[in-house]
């Protein structure tokens, strides 16, 4: 291997460090950091090790065994290593994090599924959420929107949120469950999916999942300029794993986020 960085896309926001790795042919796993679905876990850390030197050391990453759940939690220094060495010391069966604790990286695997980067740099907070169409029927955003409301951590006018590159509507091609479990959970929290589930042949639909992402951020009241969505379609993107395009083991991108707690830069 000639590389010693991944490829990735990062940004800083005030204390606020962030981004999402993409394929990287040269490196171990072709860059995947997913030790949940591998060929050799040790390449996975080899990889890992690629993105350490870039934010923090491992020792300080904090990851949850994702399974399509609604389920979110709120971590802390204490629960800084757990996923980071082995998958099986994971926060089992969640698929959102946040916390308020400085140098404590939290992130979310995703091959098409929606992962989201959420921070507010006023106070500081960040959170990372996997959504597949799974957790989108289950509202997963709304359920960390909740819980920041809970904790008192929600502030609209200065949370901002990141889009990974995700199944883009042309190619988030569906059945009649996916969209029965999608107008159940408009319904239930009054949303308006109008113009972003568009019918296709036979009993196939395609559906803008950022858009109804952005619809639960409205119900908030997040301003639309504090949200950056991403046009990268995973399954048509060379440099994105796709699980629709390759198959089971195709590797997955990994969204990142932590608070720097000297307050340095990238």
């Amino acid at each position: 291997m000639n590389r010693n960085h991944l490829n990735s896309e990062a940004f800083s926001c005030s204390q606020i460090h962030g981004g999402y790795t993409l394929q990287t042919p040269e490196a171990p796993e072709s860059g995947s950091l997913a030790l949940h679905i591998c060929t050799n876990p040790d390449d996975v850390l080899a990889a890992r090790k690629l993105l350490e030197g870039d934010t923090l050391p491992l020792s300080r990453w904090c990851l949850a065994w994702q399974k399509h759940t609604g389920t979110v939690l709120r971590v802390n220094s204490s629960d800084c290593g757990r996923g980071a060495f082995a998958a099986d010391t994971s926060i089992m069966d969640c698929d959102g994090l946040y916390t308020t604790d400085p140098d404590v990286l939290i992130g979310v695997f995703t091959a098409d599924c929606i992962g989201m980067l959420v921070f507010d740099p006023s106070i500081p907070m960040i959170a990372a959420v996997h959504s597949g169409w799974k957790g989108t029927a289950q509202a997963i955003l709304i359920h960390l929107l909740e819980a920041l409301k809970k904790d008192g951590l929600l502030h609209p006018e200065t949370l901002h949120v990141r889009f990974s590159p995700s199944l883009m509507p042309d190619s988030f091609e569906v059945g009649p469950d996916v969209v029965d479990a999608f107008h159940s959970m408009a319904k239930t929290y009054e949303l308006d999916l109008s113009g972003m589930i568009k019918k296709g042949e036979g009993d196939r639909s395609y559906i803008d999942h950022q858009a109804v992402q952005m619809a639960m951020l409205d119900l908030y009241g997040v301003p639309h300029e504090n949200i950056q969505l991403s046009s990268t379609d995973t399954k048509t993107t060379p440099e994105c794993f796709s699980y629709r395009r390759d198959g089971r083991n195709c590797g997955e991108h990994f969204s990142w986020i932590y608070i720097d707690g000297a307050g340095s830069a990238l």
